[in-house]
């Protein structure tokens, strides 16, 4: 194999799960809106891939390049938020005192939530093998 042949599967690689990940969140964003659902079409598309990696209709080498790439440039999609989020620096400042008491609180809940959940399942999993 020559080198140039290995770039072309390598791009081919990532052009194909571009086209996979893409159809997926496409998937996901038509049944969104024609079902009139209030989950967003990017997590529907994400459920759709996941079933099918789960059930083996794609493969996850079909995805992989196109995934590394993605999460490679990840951070680029953060910008437009972090530019968000400095155009409304007043705002953030005038609520900040109800904003880390929300954080706060919710970070607290979710973990007591699940300290009590995983305390059940540890508990019906010990009493299962006695």
């Amino acid at each position: 194999m020559t080198a140039f042949s290995f770039e072309v599967d390598f791009v081919m690689d990532k052009i194909l799960g571009f086209v996979v990940i893409g159809l997926c969140y496409l998937f996901g964003s038509f049944l969104t809106e024609r079902l009139s659902l209030p989950i967003p079409g990017s997590i529907i598309g994400m459920l759709s891939m996941l079933l099918l990696l789960s059930s083996g209709v794609i493969k996850a080498r079909m995805v992989k390049q196109g995934c590394i790439f993605l999460i490679g440039v990840m951070p680029l999609f953060f910008v437009p938020a972090s530019m968000g989020l400095i155009n409304h620096f007043n705002t953030l400042q005038h609520h900040f005192m109800s904003l880390i008491g929300s954080t706060v609180f919710s970070t607290l809940a979710v973990m007591a939530i699940i300290a009590v959940f995983i305390d059940k399942l540890v508990q019906s999993k010990s009493s299962e093998k006695k």
